[in-house]
């Protein structure tokens, strides 16, 4: 079946052969008629166009979950078919190689199928933690076809990653140089909470720029109020899932499996520590008064911290021995 356009094209062709005909029988100037009709006639019918995708084929993603991502595009424009009567397809991939229709339906899995008039859809049934290629393919009247511009995103974990920062002296709260004009009296006014954790964060963006995470917290019990045992309360920590190191290696099938007298595995064999680190804790992990460095200020060879052991499953991991402050030990950060 023909679409309108087609139909109008065969007739515009009809006329301009008729045109031909009656200047080659009645013209005298038969040698012109001639060189005319030796125009090819194609030369003369209009290209259709292909459908335009709107915002310049931008995708954006919407919420994002450990098992879905929501995709959000603009309605594309088309000379010949209405805007409601396009129809759209997503596709997703392991690989950016859905880039053209072609490449989409050769390489891609299709998400949805043929829908008019669509701006907006879930991808789900996704494995956590992954990260996936999305594109949108619209289609017109015509069955001529467009590809938006690729985009990529990553599902969120359904585990707690814990990872060292380094090694820090026990002054922790001095191991962000300020500039110039800053004095150690004014960095006093940021919470030893806030300058750790940005520890944390620095290193998550430095060595692990991949975890599927978006909050990163230092493992370390900082005062009587903010004790390794308390975050999921205080910032959140999802209780349910299994902490696992940055390879994937699992310590602990949740978060209060992390404080029953054992882990899975050593952090060492993990891959989350390979020396000493400060927790500040006891083997339940509450906060230890007078061992935590003055509250991570330091105070060198006048003050200790307790530190946890990576080469120790048992209970000893997260207390295992008093460290002088001015000795480098791992920071460990919990991310999710």
């Amino acid at each position: 079946m023909y679409s309108n356009r087609t139909y109008r094209m065969i007739a515009g062709t009809m006329l301009a052969g008729l045109f031909l005909l009656s200047s080659s029988c009645f013209n005298d100037n038969f040698d012109s008629a001639l060189q005319m009709e030796a125009v090819p006639l194609i030369a003369f019918v209009p290209v259709k166009g292909i459908p335009v995708p709107g915002n310049n084929g931008i995708i954006t993603t919407g919420a994002v979950g450990a098992t879905s991502i929501q995709l959000i595009w603009t309605r594309a424009t088309d000379g010949e078919t209405p805007q409601e009567d396009l129809a759209y397809r997503v596709y997703r991939s392991d690989y950016n190689d859905i880039r053209t229709p072609g490449e989409a339906e050769a390489n891609g899995y299709p998400v949805t199928g043929w829908e008019l008039d669509r701006i907006a859809v879930v991808a789900d049934e996704l494995d956590p933690g992954t990260n996936y290629y999305f594109n949108v393919v619209v289609r017109d009247g015509d069955g001529l076809m467009a590809a938006y511009i690729t985009v990529s995103a990553t599902t969120l974990s359904d585990a707690v990653f814990l990872f060292s920062a380094g090694l820090f002296t026990g002054d922790l709260v001095n191991q962000v140089p300020g500039p110039p004009e800053e004095t150690a009296a004014t960095r006093v006014v940021v919470p030893a909470r806030e300058i750790i954790d940005g520890l944390c964060a620095y290193a998550r963006d430095r060595d692990y720029p991949t975890l599927p995470c978006l909050n990163v917290r230092a493992f370390i019990s900082v005062s009587s109020d903010d004790e390794i045992a308390d975050m999921p309360g205080l910032y959140g920590i999802p209780t349910g899932r299994r902490v696992i190191g940055p390879d994937g290696d699992r310590v602990a099938a949740d978060w209060w499996d992390l404080f029953d007298g054992s882990i899975d595995m050593t952090l060492a064999q993990a891959g989350i520590a390979g020396d000493q680190w400060w927790s500040g804790s006891d083997d339940e992990g509450r906060y230890i008064d007078g061992n935590s460095c003055n509250g991570w200020t330091g105070g060198y060879n006048t003050s200790s911290g307790m530190s946890g052991a990576h080469n120790h499953p048992d209970s000893r991991w997260l207390e295992f021995n008093d460290r002088n402050c001015n000795n480098p030990l791992a920071l460990l950060c919990a991310c999710w």
